[in-house]
């Protein structure tokens, strides 16, 4: 069963697997809203932080660069606060 908690800020939700099988499901349901922390080229959790609904809208962009635009200003607005908690749980 998937991990599912709020962190220090309620408009914030965590998702958290624990095996290679938990993963899979959580980036099968992962929403344009996740953000994705996982530890590169080692074993860790796969920790998904749910932003609030509507933080990203990528309905009707086509432009790749655009998205990736939209989807950095998405990430810059998380409090450092909320960031460092998704590291501490995904080490």
């Amino acid at each position: 069963m998937v991990f599912f908690f709020t962190c220090s800020e309620p408009k914030y939700v965590v998702f958290m697997g624990k095996d290679k099988f938990e993963n899979e499901e959580l980036l099968k349901y992962s929403w344009p809203e996740d953000i994705w922390f996982h530890v590169d080229k080692l074993s860790s959790a796969h920790v998904y932080l749910r932003l609030p609904l509507g933080s990203v809208d990528l309905s009707g962009v086509k432009d790749k660069d655009v998205a990736k635009q939209r989807l950095l200003e998405a990430l810059n607005s998380v409090p450092e606060g909320i960031i460092m908690e998704m590291a501490q749980l995904t080490k």
